[in-house]
């Protein structure tokens, strides 16, 4: 085994001195225990008084590089005593083994007990005060929060900004006076409040506040991110969300499922009896966290909590992840916050990624609570005034710098044109550039040209259209459009437009209720198929006029429109045996979309709406009349009930999607419900995988989607496999309906089958090949028979998570 070891470490050091010609010093080893000597993973590994660190691995081996000579390097570890090891000044690279001894935390002797009866003791005493217990509860005092949270980028190669193009930022870089690290700032906030936490509710006066984001990003995105993906963590809670995962707390009454425990009930902290109990992961590809926790033996209070994340854990992007809270006492004997820091840092982590000494993203929180007091004392409390420290007040000056350079400019520019897909020329925008050109059977392939009127033309008004043209049906297709801000918070829009476009049957309902108004659903990514039939095509000219009011909880629009539906070779209009050249329909439709807890990003007219874990429900109801051939009117009306969530669990995410519909009165099949195929070979969540277009069709119609994705449920229990981080994925997806004769009189039917048999179709898959792809099977089970039915498919989708 020390064989093995010894050539471990021979391999690493030949390895970085080829990757790492520019680096002046490196060190390379393994760090023990001292009881049995095994292997300990996780423990932080850096050079003395630097930023430079790293965390062990499965085996205990950690690397670091510096430009610059150092004298000591310094490891830490929960449950251990940290330790200080010089290095030798004469030698470049070093290769050291490091053994850590048990930390003695007891001014007494320390018992130290694995036994599964304390720790299930332990657990259900702080279950039954868990709510008391709990800082968010507690209330009849006032406390001043100071937070502090950078971002920013780290472990930039020094020869990156050698580069004539990249030179500039180097004005806008921070080096440590004692490494090599050098750091380029994003993000930067710092805020004071105070908190008057009343029994009933919390009031927050905000004493102080500033903050200094990189422009091309915007402080508005950055928050917004930061607070869905590292929220403040709370471990009264059995399950703790960090980056839209869902840990089990190891403190939570399934801990013991997933955590191995060794407990001391003998540790004395400021004049109190607590347990320190230590904890790791039973399996260490688990979603899971190492560390320790201070459990007061009276009250099963939280007095602090220190943790992190195993390298080995199968978790994508994450470096390290650290978290310390600490807490203090109160008048009324409770525990609240006093300190808490969150670090994490993200790498590129691409399966494809052959760099070695990867840049890395860092956010940094600080969070402390100071001048806490009764209510009734508060009268003669002052303020809370603090300011900056000089290093962060570099940070933040650094951060003008960058946004004044060039590059920065250059990066916004093309950042913006890849997210909107529009060229900004002065006043005008071209684009969209995913449309430039498009293919589908009935008009071939299909140039289009589209242009807008800019920010810079109004903030609150624009203005565009668009011109295409089929090359196989030889016809122009155009529209134009206005969209306009009724007011300044940009949550009352107007818009209008009219098109002479081409739809695919059955989506042009979906572009209007997710307000496409203007051609551009259909692109080059929705030109092809995975070989189901995708060719049902309609002429449309539309006048389309709506009115939307969105505050992010609640949306509400109400929108007319009148549409000119016209038959050709691939989707015919018969009545009576007779050709029918076109259906003219009139629509009011009215919508509210309830979506709880939801942030969103202002791009103009267009939002970018952030994950959530709450339901989001959407409610239509739609009141029209239709004519076929322009002779007379038949009124008809729809209403449909929309819900869907994504729920994180400690053994996966669960993502389903529910909705019906159902329609009154007679109406031509093109109004009817259709279950919808994937548009195009684009990864469509709500889409049936193996439907081919206009398969079936339905006036009552319900349909269901559910996919569960784990955690390597299974490949992290199988050796060498576990290494890839794959994952399993499972989904079924069925649709049900009913289709009354009356419709057939109207216009005649396609060849359809029947839903009331309903379809099922169901797969199963593996994610996160490379970081980003997912490989799935998908059988359909039900309506095998039918015309031109496709039974059995390979679907390979972008799905890129954490």
């Amino acid at each position: 085994m020390n064989t093995i070891r010894t050539l471990i470490v021979v391999i690493l050091l030949l390895c970085c001195v080829a990757v790492s010609a520019q680096t002046d010093i490196i060190v390379v080893g393994q760090v023990l225990s001292d009881h049995d000597h095994q292997p300990i993973e996780g423990a932080i590994v850096g050079f003395d008084q630097t930023s430079i660190t790293t965390t062990t691995n499965a085996e205990g081996y950690f690397l670091l590089k510096s430009a610059s000579k150092q004298s000591a390097i310094r490891v830490e570890m929960f449950g251990f005593e940290t330790k200080r090891v010089k290095l030798n000044k004469n030698q470049r690279d070093q290769s050291i083994n490091i053994i850590l001894k048990k930390e003695d935390l007891s001014l007494d002797e320390v018992a130290i007990s694995s036994s599964k009866r304390i720790i299930d003791r332990i657990i259900a005493q702080f279950d039954k005060r868990r709510e008391q217990n709990n800082p968010s509860n507690q209330f009849g005092f006032i406390a001043d929060k100071e937070q502090n949270t950078r971002l920013y980028f780290d472990n930039i190669n020094p020869k990156l900004l050698n580069n004539s193009i990249l030179a500039e930022l180097k004005s806008s870089t921070i080096i440590s006076y004692h490494d090599s690290t050098i750091i380029l700032p994003i993000h930067f906030s710092h805020n004071i409040e105070r908190e008057t936490r009343l029994k009933d509710s919390t009031k927050r006066e905000n004493i102080k506040e500033y903050s200094n984001t990189l422009e091309m990003i915007g402080y508005e995105a950055i928050e917004h991110l930061l607070a869905i993906y590292t929220p403040k963590i709370d471990f009264y809670e059995n399950q703790i969300l960090f980056l839209k995962k869902s840990f089990p707390s190891p403190i939570a009454k399934i801990g013991t499922f997933f955590y191995n425990y060794a407990v001391s009930d003998s540790i004395t902290k400021d004049s109190a009896i607590c347990y320190y109990v230590v904890f790791e992961p039973k399996n260490k590809k688990d979603l899971a966290f190492k560390g320790s926790v201070l459990i007061n033996a009276q009250s099963f209070a939280l007095m602090s909590i220190n943790m992190t994340i195993l390298n080995s854990a199968n978790i994508n992007f994450v470096k390290d992840f650290h978290i310390k809270q600490s807490f203090v006492k109160t008048n009324k004997n409770q525990y609240f916050y006093k300190k808490s820091n969150q670090y994490v840092s993200l790498k590129n982590d691409f399966g494809f990624s052959l760099d070695t000494n990867n840049m890395l993203v860092v956010i940094d929180r600080d969070e402390e609570y100071g001048s806490l007091h009764s209510i009734s004392d508060s009268i003669n409390m002052p303020t809370k005034k603090q300011d900056i420290i000089g290093g962060q007040d570099m940070f933040y000056t650094k951060i003008d710098t960058l946004n004044n350079t060039n590059i920065q400019q250059v990066t916004r520019t093309f950042t913006d044109i890849a997210i909107n897909g529009y060229i900004h020329w002065g006043k005008i925008d071209f684009g969209n550039i995913y449309s430039f050109v498009r293919y589908n059977p009935l008009e071939g392939f299909r140039p289009t040209f589209a242009l807008r009127t800019s920010k810079m033309f109004s903030e609150r008004l624009m203005v565009g259209g668009y011109l295409g043209y089929g090359l196989s049906d030889k016809k122009t297709k155009y529209g134009t459009s206005l969209q306009l801000f009724l007011d300044t918070t940009q949550n009352h829009t107007f818009s209008l437009s009219y098109n002479n476009d081409v739809y695919r049957l059955g989506y042009d309902f979906r572009e209007l209720t997710n307000e496409k108004l203007m051609s551009g659903s259909e692109n080059i990514f929705t030109s092809f198929s995975w070989g189901q039939i995708y060719d049902k095509l309609l002429r449309n000219q539309n006048i389309i006029m709506n009115y939307t009011y969105d505050n992010a909880i609640l949306k509400a629009s109400f929108t007319p429109s009148l549409s000119m539906l016209y038959a050709n070779h691939l989707v015919g209009f018969r009545h009576d045996d007779q050709q029918i050249d076109a259906v003219t329909v009139f629509t009011l439709n009215a919508m509210l979309r309830f979506s709880f807890g939801r942030k969103y990003i202002q791009k103009r007219f267009r939002r970018l709406y952030m994950p959530t874990n709450y339901p989001i429900l959407t409610l239509f109801a739609d009141a029209g009349a239709y004519s076929i051939d322009s002779i007379g009117y038949h009124k008809y009306a729809k209403l449909m009930f929309a819900i869907r969530q994504v729920v994180p669990t400690v053994f996966g995410k669960i993502n389903y999607s529910l909705s019906a519909t159902k329609i009154f009165g007679g109406v031509p099949y093109v109004l009817l419900e259709q279950p919808l195929t994937m548009q195009g070979i684009w990864s469509n969540k709500y889409n049936f995988n193996l439907l081919n277009q206009s398969e079936f069709f339905a006036d009552t119609y319900a349909s269901l989607f559910l996919r569960y994705y784990t955690n390597g449920l299974f490949f992290n229990k199988i050796p060498i496999v576990k290494e890839l981080l794959l994952r399993e994925t499972a989904f079924i997806n069925m649709a049900w309906g009913y289709m009354d004769s009356k419709h057939s009189k109207v216009l005649t039917m396609p060849i359809t089958s029947s839903l009331q048999t309903p379809y099922v179709e169901a797969g199963v898959g593996i994610t996160n090949i490379l970081r980003i792809l997912s490989l799935e099977s998908v059988w359909r089970l039900t309506h095998r028979q039918d015309h031109n039915a496709v039974n059995w498919g390979v679907r390979l989708r972008f799905y890129v998570d954490f």
